[in-house]
């Protein structure tokens, strides 16, 4: 397992820990797999942003971050009577409490972050349209890079869009 935080300097691809974490724990195959996605994309100046990866079981943040969740399900739920069969697809850990091979990356283009989601999972369908079609060039490469690279993107949009990818086995 690897720790990176943001000042790790020894990989090609920013680390940019999502909140509450400090620090980005991944399988040492899926660190070697991002930075050959990494590789391709750099000729695009692209750069993959690594946010989420392993969450260990039992701390303290981990059992906030579950309270959280169900309370994100809930008011999900409510405010997107219409989505709510894709709740557990986003509310989920998706793999993060499995192991270190399932990660959320985010892209940045010429130094600049991309804003792929602007209100979190919470952004509503019609936006996240409008965005996949503004970055339309940005997320195929991404996608495309990071499937040649051996990982699987997540099937939601809005969790393709967070680009959860994991590990293909």
């Amino acid at each position: 397992m690897k720790v990176l935080d943001r000042s790790s300097t020894s990989i090609s691809f920013l680390v940019k820990p999502r909140w509450p974490y400090d620090k980005v724990l991944l399988s040492s195959d899926a660190c070697r797999r991002l930075e050959s996605a990494q590789a391709v994309l750099s000729a695009y100046g692209l750069t993959l942003v690594l946010t989420r990866g392993y969450e260990s079981r039992g701390s303290v943040i981990r059992i906030a971050h579950r309270l959280a969740r169900v309370v994100g399900m809930t008011v999900f739920c409510i405010v997107y009577l219409h989505r709510s069969s894709e709740s557990r697809a986003i509310f989920s850990p998706n793999g993060h409490d499995r192991s270190g091979d399932c990660i959320d990356v985010s892209i940045a283009y010429d130094g600049s972050a991309l804003t792929l989601l602007p209100f979190g999972v919470f952004t509503p369908l019609w936006l996240i349209k409008r965005i996949r079609r503004a970055y339309h060039r940005e997320l195929a490469l991404a996608w495309s890079a990071l499937e040649a690279a051996g990982f699987i993107i997540h099937g939601n949009v809005t969790e393709a869009m967070q680009i959860h990818c994991e590990v293909r086995s």
